[in-house]
């Protein structure tokens, strides 16, 4: 199976041709113990779960994702998820990446429209981004009722550490915030896990 077969993958069985097919350009994955489970997959890209490891690896195609991951890649980030190493080969994206579960507590589940309206702030702290949603008379009540501070401050902090990794006003607005791309690390911290 060669790179450009990338959207052939589904099952471990095609990950592990695809690894054998290309081993030159893997190389570098000898060192773990090898693949575990999908873990998920989506338009650009699937994740597996390392064995024995609390690692995974992510092949992407999303040059967006792939810009901001190169930028990320040995960064030790606050908020972003860890990437360890990555290697490009044509189009896609291979990296080693921290472990992240599904976030356990409630969190906002309109981590997307904060984001939003944060940008919109330029707020310099929490609190003035907190007012300045609470100020937009378009939401609904159950939009302020949800508005929590934790997923104001993970917003906030998301953007902050966008600006520390050099990005655009552009690439930040253009950031995948949302619910589903938030999850925790075993310590329960909170992660972006897609860009």
């Amino acid at each position: 199976m060669s790179l450009s077969d990338f959207s052939l993958l589904r099952t471990y069985d095609d990950i592990r041709e695809f690894f054998k097919d290309n081993k030159d350009a893997l190389e570098y994955l000898k060192e773990y113990e090898g693949l575990d489970n999908l873990l998920g997959s989506g338009e650009y890209g699937k994740v597996w779960k390392i064995k024995g490891k609390e690692l995974t690896l992510k092949v992407t195609s999303d040059p967006d994702e792939i810009r901001v991951a190169k930028k990320l890649t040995g960064k030790n980030l606050k908020t972003f998820l860890k990437i360890y190493a990555s290697i490009e080969v044509n189009k896609l994206q291979l990296r080693i990446q921290e472990m992240c579960y599904p976030v356990e507590r409630n969190i906002s589940s309109r981590f997307g429209t904060f984001f939003d309206l944060v940008i919109q702030s330029g707020a310099s702290n929490i609190d003035q981004a907190i007012e300045f949603i609470k100020s937009k008379k378009d939401l609904t009540d159950d939009t302020f009722k949800d508005i929590q501070k934790e997923a104001v401050t993970f917003i906030f902090n998301v953007i902050e550490d966008a600006k520390k990794l050099g990005l655009s006003e552009e690439e930040i607005s253009e950031l995948d915030v949302h619910g589903g791309n938030i999850m925790q690390t075993k310590q329960g911290d909170l992660k972006l896990v897609d860009f």
